[in-house]
This record gives C-alpha cells, structure tokens and sequence, in this order.
C-alpha cells in the first residue's frame, strides 16, 4: 500500500530525515577523533627520529628558521645548510636520558629535519641560538652575484 505525502508532510519527513543522518555521522565522527587523539598526538618520526614542528619565513634580508628541539643538548645540535636546504639534527640530553631511563621518547635518536628555504642564503653568515629548546635561525638572503661582461 502505497501513501501519498502532500509537500509539506514529505519536506518534514525529508528534513527529520536528514537531520537523524547527521546526528548519527556526528556520533561516528567524535567516536572516531576520540580515539584518534593519541595518534594525533604522537610527533611524527622518520628512521628512529623526531620531525620536529619548525616554521621559516624571510624577515627582510633574512630567512628565519624556528625549530622546536625540547630536550636537546645544545652541544648535539648540528645545522648545515646546502643550496635551499637547512638539514638540523640534534640528540636528548644525556641528563635527561638518564632521569627518564625508561620513557619512549629517549630510545628515539634525537630529533631531523630538513627544511626547504623559500631563497637562497648566506650560509657563512648565518646566526644561530638555542634557548628553552627553540633553536632560531637568521640567515642572511645571498645577494644575487653578477659580473661585468667586457663587450669587444
């Protein structure tokens, strides 16, 4: 047996409808960000080391480097730069590793990362500091190198 809707009896339908669908892909969705939440968490690592968060940007005639190394020994700290890449590795501090013998975290081997600058840079004057585990970078923007050309 088939019954017929007038408009406003099948717009009501179709709206509780469409309301009990989204009630329902919501439950789903904060079930499944619930229990995702320790694997959004977790930093992520690459062959037994951290990535750490890091952000670049040019500050007039610089490029700024900002990477979060908490826990790093600033003597394990080793910054090169190449072209447009800035590579940055640093180890846990050896106090720390023995205060938390156990954690997780210290059986990773420090942090790596490499991060592509937006220009092209002085590597040789280059400033760096390392402070409550926030490794800044300045490094200067190369300044393009011409060469007079002698025309005959």
């Amino acid at each position: 047996m088939v019954s017929e809707f007038s408009p406003e009896e099948f717009e009501r339908e179709l709206r509780r409808r469409i309301e009990q669908v989204i009630r329902e892909f919501s439950r789903i969705m904060d079930s499944a960000l619930r229990a995702a939440e320790p694997v959004i968490s977790r930093a992520r690592v690459v062959m037994d080391y951290l990535v750490p968060e890091h952000e670049v940007y040019v500050d007039g005639d610089e490029v700024v480097a900002i990477v979060q190394i908490p826990g790093a020994s600033k003597d394990s700290i080793n910054v090169n730069v190449r072209e447009r890449d800035l590579m940055v590795e640093a180890g846990f501090s050896e106090e720390l590793k023995e205060k938390a013998a156990r954690a997780r975290l210290f059986r990773m081997k420090g942090y790596r990362c490499l991060i592509e600058l937006p220009r092209d840079v002085d590597p040789s004057a280059a400033r760096a500091i390392y402070r409550e585990g926030v490794l800044i970078l300045r490094l200067p923007v190369q300044k393009p190198k011409g060469m007079r050309i002698a025309i005959e």
